[in-house]
């Protein structure tokens, strides 16, 4: 009995001491996590400081000049230093004069400023505008010369003159120490088209070369110091050919009609008139913007036609011209007897042209007039005497007739 006794006894000892054990660790690993979070909690407040100060440094570098040198220039003396209070600020009323301080301050900040602001500051780029025209200046100080070559871009042989033009450039820097020259070129026995300026400014041109019936295009050159003696190549391409048709509203081809091929925006008009199956050809149409009239350029029958013409070729759509008219006109003498070879010749306001001779039955049959009032004369071959006069008007799409009286 007593034996059980002593095993219960040392048995609950051993209890004893492994709840203690047990309750040892158990504090331990609380303060273990409380010192961790207590680490955490500084490390995250040391964190957070440094940004505050790094976020107030930041401001304070991009406050403008006046404003950092009006604070670093604030007395130290109107403010109690850090952890103490000025006496006068503890008896009554100090609280009031704490403001009138912070007022005066406030003010004389205001006035430092205000001064900094009307100080005028010379701007200083990166090159001013003299040192850049000294260096351009010097860049295009001397003279020089361009050489180069003239050559037809398939390979055909060259005119036998090509005409040389320098002017100052539209687009490069240096344009306006260029000069204006002009040269000739004669194409010898060997067909070689090179040439030589001599003597020529420094500066920035455009340079072309031109002949007769040959497209070419400005070229830009520097000439500079040194590049005084550049060589260009400047090309010549034949110019092209322009066809077409004319056709009434049936499709008909109007034969004998006047067209006119005007280049824009010179205005430089060349005219030619339609074969008997109503076709047209320009020949040697150099590229560019033109206007096609039929009839005059002037007087136009229709709307022009605005196209952009390239070498080598052009043919376009059939032109459908519809509302002409037909006169026949019958000459006589006062004995009311026809009149042969009588040179019949007028105009209209809208620019239909007529001019034929009668024959022997004294006819004179015009197609493909424009409608429109028309003034003619009719006058005897060989003779200026017996001349006929008629006025008369041409309606759409109509066939008129129309008698002249000679006296």
């Amino acid at each position: 009995m007593i034996g059980k006794v002593g095993a219960k006894a040392k048995c609950g000892k051993n209890r004893s001491a492994a709840e203690r054990a047990l309750g040892r660790a158990q504090g331990a690993t609380q303060r273990s996590q409380a010192r961790a979070g207590k680490a955490a909690t500084t490390g995250l407040a040391l964190l957070l400081a440094t940004l505050a100060a790094g976020a107030g440094v930041l401001f304070w570098l991009a406050r403008p000049d006046a404003d950092r040198r009006t604070e670093a220039s604030r007395p130290v003396a109107d403010s109690p230093a850090p952890g103490r209070t000025d006496e006068a600020d503890l008896r009554p009323g100090g609280e009031a004069r704490r403001s009138a301080r912070g007022a005066d301050r406030r003010a004389r900040d205001a006035a430092a400023s205000a001064r900094d602001d009307t100080i005028e500051r010379p701007f200083r780029a990166a090159g001013s505008p003299a040192e850049a025209s000294a260096g351009e200046a010097a860049r295009f100080d001397g003279r020089g010369a361009l050489r180069g070559s003239v050559f037809v871009t398939d390979g055909s042989a060259l005119p036998p003159v090509v005409e040389l033009g320098l002017i100052p450039s539209r687009t490069l820097s240096g344009s306006a120490y260029a000069e204006a020259r002009s040269a000739t070129i004669e194409v010898g026995p060997d067909g070689s088209g090179s040439f030589l300026i001599e003597d020529l400014g420094l500066g920035a041109y455009d340079v072309r070369a031109s002949a007769p019936g040959y497209n070419s295009a400005a070229f830009p050159i520097v000439l500079e110091r040194g590049n005084a003696r550049p060589f260009v190549n400047l090309p010549l391409s034949p110019a092209g050919w322009l066809a077409g048709t004319l056709t009434n509203a049936l499709g008909h081809p109007l034969p004998d009609v006047p067209l006119a091929l005007e280049r824009q925006p010179e205005s430089e008009t060349r005219t030619t008139r339609t074969d008997a199956g109503g076709g047209f050809h320009f020949d040697a149409v150099l590229d560019g913007p033109y206007r096609l009239c039929v009839g005059s350029a002037d007087r136009p029958w229709i709307e022009p036609k605005e196209l952009t013409f390239r070498a080598p070729s052009m043919t376009l759509p059939p032109l459908e011209v519809s509302g002409l008219a037909t006169v026949t006109f019958q000459v006589v003498d006062q004995n009311g007897e026809p009149v042969y070879g009588v040179l019949v010749e007028g105009e209209g306001d809208r620019g239909g042209q007529i001019t034929g001779r009668t024959d022997p039955l004294g006819s004179l049959t015009l197609e493909n007039l424009p409608p429109g009032r028309y003034m003619v004369t009719a006058e005897r071959p060989n003779t200026k005497e017996g001349r006929g006069r008629s006025t008369f008007e041409l309606e759409r799409a109509w066939h008129s007739e129309v008698q002249i009286v000679l006296p």
